[in-house]
């Protein structure tokens, strides 16, 4: 069991900046301005944008105000405060067109000036520049014919011949019960291919974006900032952003309550369609100047060392690796059966099938959170997809049919796993539905995308999106042959061919689906956390039982809410959990 340490760090200096700005405009004897109105704002849109990239000192802008002429803004630091002095701006001409304001104030009037740039560029950026990874429309022509052929095709098929079209149903089950089994089962006796240590960089720090999606996130922001704050990274070449929503007061109350260092920004998004993390993601991505940028969630408590060795892996690899997956590690898991089954099956994602697949070159659907990626080739894959509930699994996907790699790193990041039904299935379904966007959206062509793939991680795609989910949509109909099938089992019914046949793919199924998971996830368990190994093994029908529940909500809510994001609550986590 890990202990976390979740007391707040130092590490953060209470914000100075607006006493920095006053004690300028006191110094030279000009005015300070304490907001800023976007309106006034002189110059064209794409040096706007340019600015909002740029380290905030460096900032200036032009107002358009009363008087005859502009008035220079100007942001103080250092630099801009000993260039004013040398100036002697109090016998300059241009001394009654200069103001002080702060970075934040200069930052936050160009985002409004921007925001229906920015609002475009995140919610149809993608789709304008490549549609055919887009999920906005969720079947293609193609795909709609085809899907409304074989719905009349099988109840065609159903009605004239039930047993036949029944076998066939469970033949097909078995097939993904058995490549998602197979996986495991590989994962577990292979294990990852063991690689070179990561060298040391011999450059210096690369400037990190941290990226935050926050959501009515209130009573967390303590505990991120905590978490945050002890990031081994250089001050002054970190950023994080704290991404809001407008109409979300509360969590952007909770942050104004808390010092920040400047280094630490809060982004409004304004409201627009679609209300998705990733929409959020791509509106600040416009905001940061990081050659690295890395994602975190509320409730996460990242490996204070993650950037270090994700910069490190970065560094020893070619320029074709896009991105890192650091480990997800639950710290709640002892808490009930839910939070017990959700550590082991991360356990068994994170420590086994992850790695073993990165370590292959094989494509493998990113994690929602902690994933390091190399911005070049972030931006060069067109970013998050707006549209996808799980654009996660969409980019890892994108990036895998573009040539790019993805590899893993062994720093975790600690989270809570949900701890109530409530909370839990929203959130499975979530994912349920957007592994089925993604599979539609790059199942377009199929062709293509086994061409662009390659023939491993083609049929990898296809158990982990489609196999997961179909799979769990027919468990529950597998599972309830049990009882019949331990009645023709201890009696020793007879049984016709066709009997036989379905009885033998069934056991196939059941006792091939149980078997990978739990063997994969008891390989990577370690020390006391084997201890609760048959609890869990008892917990799994039940577990699974929710989890094609959560799927079939996904199938209802692809068809009537596509792009609906189900909200994920979260406590923060106390070191008595630990």
């Amino acid at each position: 069991m890990h202990h976390v340490n979740c007391r707040p760090s130092q590490s953060f200096a209470p914000a100075t900046e607006e006493l920095a700005a006053r004690d300028l405009a006191a110094c030279l004897r000009v005015e300070y301005l304490d907001r800023l109105d976007a309106s006034q704002l002189v110059g064209r849109d794409e040096d706007f944008l340019e600015l909002l990239k740029r380290e905030g000192p460096q900032v200036w802008a032009t107002l358009e105000g009363c008087q005859a002429a502009p008035s220079a803004v100007v942001v103080p630091n250092s630099r801009s405060a000993h260039a004013l002095d040398r100036h002697a701006p109090e016998r300059h001409a241009l001394k009654s067109r200069i103001r002080v304001a702060t970075i934040s104030t200069v930052r936050k009037a160009l985002q409004q000036r921007l925001a229906r740039k920015l609002i475009f560029s995140s919610t149809k950026g993608l789709f304008d520049t490549m549609p055919e990874f887009s999920a906005r429309n969720r079947l293609s022509s193609t795909q709609g014919v085809l899907f409304g052929m074989f719905a009349v095709l099988a109840a065609e098929f159903f009605w004239l011949n039930f047993a036949t079209a029944l076998f066939a149903t469970h033949v097909a089950a078995t097939v993904f019960f058995v490549g998602c089994s197979g996986l495991r089962i590989a994962a577990a006796i292979g294990g990852s291919l063991q690689s070179e240590r990561y060298q040391q960089p011999t450059r210096a720090e690369p400037v990190y974006s941290v990226l935050i999606a926050l959501w009515r996130e209130s009573n967390m922001i303590p505990q991120l900032l905590a978490a945050l704050s002890r990031l081994d990274w250089p001050r002054d070449r970190l950023e994080i952003k704290l991404i809001c929503e407008e109409d979300d007061p509360a969590t952007i109350e909770a942050i104004a309550r808390n010092p920040l260092h400047s280094l630490v920004e809060t982004i409004v998004v304004p409201p627009c369609q679609p209300r998705t993390k990733p929409k959020a993601l791509r509106y600040a991505m416009s905001m940061t100047r990081g050659e690295f940028v890395v994602l975190y969630d509320a409730e996460d408590i990242p490996h204070p060392g993650q950037l270090r060795e994700a910069f490190a892996a970065f560094e020893r690899a070619s320029d074709n690796l896009a991105c890192l997956q650091a480990p997800l590690e639950i710290i709640n898991g002892e808490e009930n059966w839910i939070t017990r089954c959700f550590a082991f099956e991360y356990r068994a994602l994170f420590r086994g099938l992850v790695p073993w697949l990165a370590s292959r070159n094989l494509v493998f659907p990113l994690g929602g959170t902690s994933n390091h990626f190399r911005r070049s080739a972030l931006e060069a894959a067109g970013a998050w997809d707006p549209h996808n509930v799980t654009e996660d699994a969409d980019l890892g996907i994108r990036l895998g049919r573009m040539g790019y790699e993805i590899g893993t790193i062994d720093s975790p990041t600690y989270e809570t796993a949900p701890n109530r039904l409530k909370d839990w299935y929203p959130q499975r379904a979530r994912w349920n539905k957007g592994w089925m966007q993604t599979w539609l959206v790059h199942m377009r062509s199929p062709i293509l995308l086994a061409r662009e793939l390659g023939a491993g991680s083609f049929i990898v795609a296809q158990f982990v999106l489609f196999g997961m989910v179909f799979s769990s949509l027919l468990h529950p109909m597998v599972l309830a042959l049990i009882p019949y099938l331990s009645y023709v089992l201890l009696w020793s019914v007879p049984m016709g061919t066709w009997e036989t046949a379905l009885i033998t793919v069934d056991i196939i199924s059941i006792v091939g689906g149980y078997f990978g998971f739990l063997l994969l996830g008891y390989k990577r368990s370690v020390g006391v956390e084997r201890q609760s190994f048959w609890r869990v093994a008892v917990a799994t029908p039940l577990y699974w039982l929710a989890i094609s529940a959560a799927a079939w909500k996904a199938l209802k809510d692809l068809w009537l809410n596509p792009f609906h994001w189900d909200k994920t609550s979260h406590d923060p986590f106390s070191d008595s959990q630990a």
